[in-house]
């Protein structure tokens, strides 16, 4: 009997974390901002980095150019995308890709939220 009931509890749990997981993971699909345009921003949920370079273009005015921002940690296919977009430009540091990466297209990119910001910056419609 106390079997059954542990067997009944471990899968309720099992149950309860693959739920929290999808809402998780869908909530936060929904956040991620994709608009056309050369210019890509991959960045991660969570990641400081990522999160100076989002606070720098929430408090300005908008961008003159499209710039389409690609969550990485949560979608496979933008992962996938940015893996590539590395390769292309020596975004690859160290055995590892870093965000928040700004792919500027012709197989250029910035690194770094400080390069990031600094090149958004000129951008930014007064």
């Amino acid at each position: 009997m106390k079997r059954k009931i542990i067997i009944i509890a471990a899968l309720i749990i099992v149950l309860a974390i693959i739920v929290g997981a999808f809402y998780f993971i869908h909530r936060h699909k929904a956040v991620t901002i994709q608009s056309g345009g050369q210019l890509i921003l991959f960045y991660g949920i969570g990641c400081p980095h990522c999160v100076n370079v989002e606070k720098f273009l929430h408090g300005k005015a908008k961008l003159s150019v499209p710039l389409t921002r690609k969550e990485v940690y949560y979608d496979r296919a933008n992962l996938r995308d940015l893996i590539d977009k590395a390769r292309k430009c020596g975004g690859i540091k160290n055995g590892g890709i870093l965000i928040p990466l700004l792919w500027k297209g012709h197989n250029q990119c910035l690194i770094g939220d400080k390069k990031v910001m600094d090149y958004l910056n000129q951008f930014i419609k007064k």
